[in-house]
């Protein structure tokens, strides 16, 4: 697992893992959409060995398709707005940062197939997307 330092305020270096650092950062951004966006419908996509969906009710779906078969990545994609985003952040939220903390490195990345997934959604269900 990778780690990065960082410089506390009394100078002292720590260090802190970067999944860590990317959880922080997601929860902070959902924190703030849950205040300025309440309705806004949010779900979480993660990618190592496999690319998972993450619903409103934080349970994550395998997406369970070769990753170099793009068309079938993004059909799969394309088929669960419907099913698994379905609640406005304000009624996800909880369920959705418990998800966020729960994640931890697997294996290598699938950067690829991970956002082809997350185009997919897109497409179907929202009119933007957070990185």
């Amino acid at each position: 697992m990778g780690e990065t330092h960082k410089v506390e305020k009394d100078g002292k270096i720590s260090n802190i893992s970067r999944i860590k650092l990317i959880q922080d950062a997601v929860l902070k951004q959902l924190e703030d959409m849950s205040t300025s966006h309440p309705n806004r419908v949010v779900g979480i996509v993660s990618f190592e060995d496999h690319v998972r969906l993450y619903s409103h009710n934080g349970d994550p779906v395998l997406v369970n398709v070769n990753n170099n078969d793009y068309d079938k990545l993004l059909s799969f994609a394309r088929e669960r707005p419907k099913v698994l985003l379905n609640e406005p952040l304000h009624q996800s939220f909880d369920q959705i940062t418990k998800a966020v903390k729960t994640l931890m490195p697997l294996s290598c990345t699938a950067l690829g197939p991970g956002l082809l997934c997350s185009l997919g959604l897109l497409q179907v269900k929202f009119s933007s997307m957070r990185c």
